[in-house]
């Protein structure tokens, strides 16, 4: 298949925020500009000169590829049985894909300008690719969600100014419109089934649990059986990750101290790991190791080729009102920063392994 190299600059754009897009261009062989535009416009005109071609294209197409699959992501994880595994692989390799223009765009992204006249909120069936590790059946939707932004009156001409003295504050409702590359995992061999939604398409956490909800529904329909029931409750994963010292690099942490005053902590731009910082360490000697952590993001380290690395970071993002509760529920997994799905499995399978 021929690369449609402005169509996949474009879409990547469109996936990758670029701290990790420019380093997949770089280990991927390209030398990248000053971030997306410049860099898309480099490469449109090195095209036409014919300095990057198909070669170039395929070689980047890979890592697209599997970054489609994995990517920015919501989790949430079904335990089923093998034999239902290996039936629910039989139902996507057998599912009936409608044509739509999803489906022949599949695998790049519309615009914001051609998802204008699509059904907003509306998951549909666009692939089914084969993995190295599984199957990805992929939705695509036009999600869509609002955003309240304050206006500047003072940035108005007079007159215009004028009809708004009465109100103490404006607010605008701007719609957005992107395309949401949600997925449903399926291992080849042992594992739970995964319901990955797509974070760059909407930040709007309700939004995007709503869309895992409707994918879960059309999922238990199209089966014929509700296999997808209850997703693997990951908070006891947060204590466990946490009390494991050598276990990756936690960047934010939030808990409630023995003396019922509760901490959140960031530490993203040292590199260097919570655990060991100074203030947090005398904090919880002084309490005795008396915390209950209900947040936590943790970052692991992983090489591509013999130059680069990426650092997947895990989220399990629970509320303090979790640890009211006998038994506390935490259901979804986000995952970032991952370029594919090496460094994507590594965040998941640390997360899983410290249930």
């Amino acid at each position: 298949m021929a690369v449609d190299l402005e169509r996949l600059f474009l879409s990547m754009m469109d996936r990758m925020d670029w701290r990790v897009g420019g380093n997949v261009l770089r280990y991927s062989g390209l030398r990248p500009s000053h971030g997306w535009l410049g860099t898309i416009a480099k490469f449109r005109n090195a095209a036409r000169k014919l300095a990057i071609g198909q070669k170039e294209g395929r070689r980047l197409y890979s890592v697209y590829r599997e970054n489609l699959a994995c990517g920015d992501r919501y989790i949430r994880f079904y335990d089923v049985s093998e034999q239902q595994r290996k039936a629910l692989i039989q139902w996507a390799l057998n599912l009936n894909i409608e044509a739509s223009v999803f489906s022949r765009a599949f695998p790049y992204m519309l615009t914001e300008a051609q998802l204008g006249s699509i059904e907003p909120n509306k998951s549909l069936v666009s692939a089914v690719e084969e993995y190295s590790t599984g199957y990805a059946v992929f939705f695509a939707a036009n999600r869509v969600h609002h955003v309240r932004e304050r206006i500047d009156t003072d940035k108005m001409t007079a007159t215009v100014s004028k009809v708004f003295e009465q109100y103490d504050e404006v607010i605008g409702v701007k719609v957005t419109r992107k395309q949401a590359m949600d997925v449903v995992w399926l291992p080849k061999s042992h594992g739970p089934i995964e319901v990955r939604i797509d974070v760059q398409a909407c930040p709007i956490v309700e939004t995007s649990m709503s869309a895992h909800e409707d994918i879960r529904q059309i999922v238990n329909a199209s089966f014929g059986v509700n296999i997808l029931k209850t997703p693997v409750n990951l908070f006891p994963s947060i204590k466990k990750l946490y009390d494991s010292p050598k276990e990756g690099t936690v960047v934010e942490m939030a808990f409630l101290t023995g003396t019922a005053s509760i901490k959140h902590e960031t530490m993203r731009k040292t590199g260097k790991c919570l655990r060991e910082e100074k203030f947090h360490e005398a904090g919880v000697d002084a309490l005795e190791g008396d915390i209950r952590a209900y947040l936590i993001s943790i970052t692991w380290p992983h090489q591509f080729g013999s130059d680069y690395h990426s650092f997947p970071e895990a989220n399990l993002r629970g509320t303090s009102r979790l640890l009211d509760e006998l038994a506390p529920k935490l259901h979804d997994l986000s995952i970032r920063r991952a370029w594919g799905l090496a460094d994507f499995d590594l965040a998941r399978n640390k997360v899983l392994a410290h249930l």
